[in-house]
Order: structure tokens, then sequence, then C-alpha cells
């Protein structure tokens, strides 16, 4: 029988520009690749998810204080994913890592000029919203984020589980999903045969 194994990776460091893919090990394994650095960049790539999940909290709150849900506008959300994921930690976080990387697309530096040009690059990329939010160490910029909704004025208390729940994936990420149903539902029907024909042949229901 065979068992159908999916491994999900993030990107991490291993791309300079990192996009969803996926790609089958054999005939025993579909390997799926994130189109972001970890899991909780997800949560990052627009304000939607995090303005959900605090909007929730605080009519949660409301309910049982009796009094007005306070919470941030989606707006409000955008400015502060913006802000923390441009603070000069997270760029020293990326910022070698990419170069090394984009080194090993381009080939060995063996100039000045190479060097100059990959942090052009990277200059232009640091300042696209979009790519650091995928780029950006999720995990801490989401610690941020989450520090802010605790602070005034709306002392919120959302969890990771929480913002998972608000989460609705875009396309890309559920055309991997689908990858994951098409591989499972392949090998599946595979193993009801193998088990019907080994019925067949001992005699057992």
């Amino acid at each position: 029988m065979k068992v159908a194994v999916v491994a999900i990776r993030d990107a991490d460091y291993l791309n300079i520009d990192p996009k969803a893919s996926f790609e089958l090990a054999g005939d025993d394994a579909l390997i799926i690749r994130l189109p972001c650095k970890e899991l909780e960049n997800l949560l990052l790539l627009d304000a939607t998810t995090v303005a959900s999940a605090a909007k929730k909290a605080a009519e949660a709150r409301a309910t049982e204080t009796a009094t007005e849900p306070k919470f941030p506008s989606e707006a409000e959300v955008e400015v502060t994913i913006a802000q923390v994921s441009q603070m000069p930690f997270v760029r020293q976080t990326i910022e070698d890592q990419w170069i090394v990387q984009w080194f090993k697309v381009r080939g060995k530096l063996s100039d000045a000029g190479q060097l100059a040009e990959a942090r052009r690059e990277f200059e232009t990329r640091w300042q696209n919203l979009a790519w650091r939010r995928r780029c950006c160490p999720g995990k801490a910029i989401l610690r941020r984020v989450r520090q802010w909704l605790q602070a005034e004025p709306w002392k919120l208390s959302v969890s990771p589980k929480q913002l998972f729940d608000a989460f609705e994936p875009d396309a890309e990420l559920r055309s991997l999903f689908d990858k994951v149903q098409e591989y499972v539902d392949r090998v599946l029907p595979a193993n009801r045969e193998a088990v019907q024909n080994r019925a067949s042949q001992t005699g057992s229901p």
C-alpha cells in the first residue's frame, strides 16, 4: 500500500523572489513550497486577516463587558505592517541572506561592481511592501503586530490560532491545496484497489 505523503515547506531564504510551487518526489511524496519565508507570513500578506481577527476579538469582549467594541481598521493594520516590516532589525535579518542567494543564482562574486548591483536589487525589493511581507521573518513581525494590538487604544489579545482562523487563502494558495487533494485522491484509490485484490486472493471479506 502507498501512503499519501505531503511535505509543506516554507521559502526561507532559498529564493530571491519566493513563489508558491509544488513537485512530485517520485510517486511517493508531494512537496509544496509556500510563497513566503514562514507560515506566519501568510497572515501578513494583506491587512484583512489581522483586522478581521481583531474585530472578532473586540466584539467578543464587548459582548461580555456591555461596551462598544474598539478595533483597528484595515488601513491602520496596513500602516502598522508596513512600519514594522521596515524596521532595521528586519533588514539586518534579510539582506545578507538574500545577497548570498542572489550570487548563487548569478554566479560567483568576482568584483565589487557585482556586490553593488546585488545591493541595488535588494533595495528595490526592500522598498516593495508586498515583497517584504513575503520575505520578512514572519514570526517576529507577527509578534510585534500582536503587541501593537495589546497596547492602547485597542488592548486586544489575539492569538495565532485566532489569526489563522481568520485567514482566507488567495487563489495562489488555493491552487496548492488543490494539488494536495489531487495527489491524495490519486493515491487512495490505488490503496483501495490493493486491499480489494488482496481480499479476493485470500478469500477474506
